[in-house]
């Protein structure tokens, strides 16, 4: 006898994305805070994260299909070289075990362009999910193709910011605290203008292409 087809789930207003075929294989929960010091002040965030398994039950998955990758803990997002637990989540993604990576924000999963898309790339040929606290998204899909590239942009550009921040901080901290903090609000504005720009020029020259090409 034929199993009954489980019908599509409509997750926060993004489609019916979330299929039979993803609910067959493992969802994983990505956890991660930047440094030591963020997990021991940061228990608040820590626990939200582990709170994910809530919502992939929510969504049908059963609770031992549930897996918790936080091998991460205390390691910055910059590079994939450290962080096994981002090398475990690329290989059981490569391996088709994994129909949904979850994470409370997408820079918890990676910080370099290049770690980036390479998860992407991967979701996107065995068909595996990314949720966030803001959505669903489906790497196979055009639009959230699109919205997923310029997430790992600024997922990026954050970190160039918060490096400058710190190092304009111990370069002028000696000198003046005032002027010091006046010239890092003054520097900090001026590269998200200029990353909002690259941004949104990124955006119309791939909306350009994609309407010269119909």
């Amino acid at each position: 006898m034929r199993e009954p087809t489980r019908q599509s789930i409509d997750v926060s207003g993004t489609g019916s994305k979330l299929r039979d075929h993803h609910l067959r294989r493992l969802a994983m929960v990505y956890v991660r805070q930047s440094h030591p010091q963020q997990v021991i002040d940061h228990v608040e965030s820590t626990a939200r994260q582990y709170a994910l398994v809530e919502r992939a039950t929510a969504w049908g998955w059963a609770a031992d299909r549930v897996i918790v990758i936080d091998e991460d803990q205390g390691q910055s997002g910059q590079s994939i070289a450290t962080r096994l637990g981002f090398q475990r989540l690329l290989a059981e993604v490569s391996l088709d075990h994994v129909g949904l990576i979850l994470g409370l924000e997408l820079s918890r999963l990676a910080r370099s362009s290049k770690d980036w898309h390479q998860l992407l790339e991967l979701c996107a040929l065995f068909g595996t999910l990314l949720a966030d606290a803001d959505g669903l998204y489906d790497p196979t899909d055009y639009n959230d193709r699109l919205l997923l590239g310029l997430r790992g942009m600024m997922n990026e550009a954050e970190l160039y910011i918060l490096k400058g921040r710190m190092h304009n901080g111990r370069k002028y901290g000696a000198i003046d605290t005032t002027k010091a903090a006046k010239r890092l609000d003054f520097w900090n504005l001026k590269k998200v203008h200029l990353c909002k720009h690259r941004i949104e020029q990124s955006s119309i020259s791939l909306w350009t292409v994609a309407v010269k090409g119909f």
